[in-house]
């Protein structure tokens, strides 16, 4: 029977130690490592390649839904579920970013049962939507048809919204992007914060940042941001 290579990070041990107990009910799955820094999971991933990865919402230091974006551009054929209580928007962005499973921070052994289930399909969805190696015209395509989805408006972003990450990427100040969308100064603030809050960042470099990475805009369209 093929065993499934499970990567838990998490900052509490005790949570560790409940997963680890948990998923070795679960025929068919393994721990083969564990750790509470994004910083060594990403190192991790990049020597041993897990088949799935379960991470802390509020890691230190970084928050799991973005590790679970950076896991992304690593290895994009893993896996990812997060531990934690999300709001509506943080929801939608764990979406966004490919997590399969979402599971509250009391795990039980169903929960663990679902949480292995839903990972495995996900780990047979992915598989099959990479070709063989020695097909790499295909494996491109299906990259390129990647990134033209990343391009799409993210649906936790209204139309205004993007306007206004797409003005802030080409270094309008809030000012500007008044004048050019035709709204007051309060409503820009308003989009930005509203931005902010969706996209789990706190700063306005963050927002470029985020949209760079998510292909919402070109990083040519980065040039000298004037920050409020």
């Amino acid at each position: 029977m093929h065993v499934f290579h499970l990567l838990i990070v998490h900052s509490q041990p005790l949570v560790v130690a409940g997963i680890d107990a948990l998923i070795k009910r679960v025929e068919g799955w393994r721990v083969i490592g564990t750790t509470a820094h994004a910083s060594c999971a990403l190192q991790f991933v990049q020597q041993t390649t897990p088949h799935a990865v379960v991470i802390e919402h509020q890691l230190p230091g970084i928050n799991g839904i973005s590790l679970c974006g950076m896991l992304q551009q690593y290895a994009p054929n893993i896996a990812s579920a997060i531990i934690g209580n999300l709001t509506t928007n943080q929801r939608a962005l764990a979406t966004a970013y490919g997590v399969s499973y979402i599971i509250p921070p009391s795990i039980n052994a169903r929960d663990m049962a679902v949480l292995a289930h839903r990972l495995r399909q996900q780990v047979g969805e992915l598989r099959q939507s990479r070709p063989a190696a020695d097909n790499l015209e295909a494996y491109y395509a299906i990259l390129n048809k990647r990134a033209q989805q990343k391009r799409q408006r993210p649906h936790m972003l209204s139309k205004r919204e993007l306007d206004v990450v797409i003005c802030l990427a080409r270094g309008m100040s809030n000012k500007q992007i008044a004048t050019i969308l035709g709204m007051s100064h309060h409503t820009v603030k308003h989009h930005m914060d509203n931005i902010m809050q969706k996209c789990n960042v706190h700063r306005r470099s963050d927002i470029i940042a985020f949209a760079i990475k998510m292909g919402w805009v070109e990083s040519e369209q980065f040039t000298d941001v004037s920050f409020e």
